[in-house]
């Protein structure tokens, strides 16, 4: 399969995790006007039924992947010390377990010294992938942790500000922009539980992209970003998505 077909799955399925549950029709009228008419071995049909799986996918299963949490909230538990919560997106957390945070500031290390499910602050137990929990960190001011950071095993995962990654911009038709952007486009893009400022660096045969087409970009970031690779993410003005991307190399 050629890469650009690659890029092409990899930006369909940003596309289709911003979709909310309609991924199915996303990638209908995604296919219409994308390289998949071309591709061969019968793609089409796999990438559709891939499409619809995905809107009814089970949680993770909690041995084959690292912790990761995307904090949503950060508060105090009187006499406990700082809570983060949130929806745990892999692995396993157990109260006792090390954890990073990592994203927007120098990443750190703590303990997990408790675990807050369904109101209730625990001393022993553990939540896996699909929770929503709330972790206890040792000696951890509120602070010291913002939304948008992200708990995570420690080595697993770490932050970075500028990576190159496969784009598309949505049509007007599918909300996005009525105007193609250049290199002086700033717009900010939204991962996990927040949106960070950034600018891009268009291929040098590229001056314009138009609204419905594909391009790889250089993206730098004005904050360090917890990231992995596929990292997907997308692009948004005044509120409303108005692209959608996926990290495919990490520069700095």
């Amino acid at each position: 399969m050629a890469i650009r077909h690659i890029v092409e799955i990899a930006v369909i399925l940003a596309v289709v995790l911003a979709s909310e549950g309609k991924s199915l029709d996303a990638v209908k009228a995604r296919e219409a006007r994308s390289a998949l008419r071309g591709m061969s071995g019968g793609w089409q049909s796999k990438l559709f039924l891939l499409a619809k799986s995905l809107d009814l996918l089970p949680k993770g299963d909690p041995e084959d992947q690292p912790f990761n949490m995307p904090i949503e909230e950060v508060a105090t538990i009187e006499g406990r010390g700082t809570v983060a919560r949130g929806k745990i997106r892999s692995g396993v957390i157990k109260v006792g377990d090390e954890v990073s945070i990592v994203g927007i500031k120098e990443t750190t290390t703590t303990t997990c010294t408790g675990l807050e499910i369904d109101g209730k602050v625990l001393d022993e137990g553990e939540d896996s992938a699909g929770g929503r929990v709330g972790v206890l960190l040792r000696d951890t001011k509120p602070d010291e942790v913002v939304r948008g950071q992200v708990l995570a095993k420690p080595g697993s995962m770490t932050a970075h500000t500028k990576f190159e990654a496969g784009v598309y911009m949505l049509t007007k038709d599918e909300g996005g922009r009525d105007t193609p952007i250049s290199e002086a486009y700033r717009p900010k893009f939204f991962f996990r539980t927040i949106e960070v400022e950034g600018a891009i660096e268009l291929p040098e045969s590229v001056d314009m992209v138009q609204p419905g087409d594909d391009v790889m970009m250089i993206v730098t970031l004005t904050t360090p970003i917890a990231m992995e690779i596929p990292q997907m993410f997308m692009i948004v003005e005044a509120g409303r998505t108005v692209g959608a991307g996926i990290v495919a190399k990490i520069v700095e």
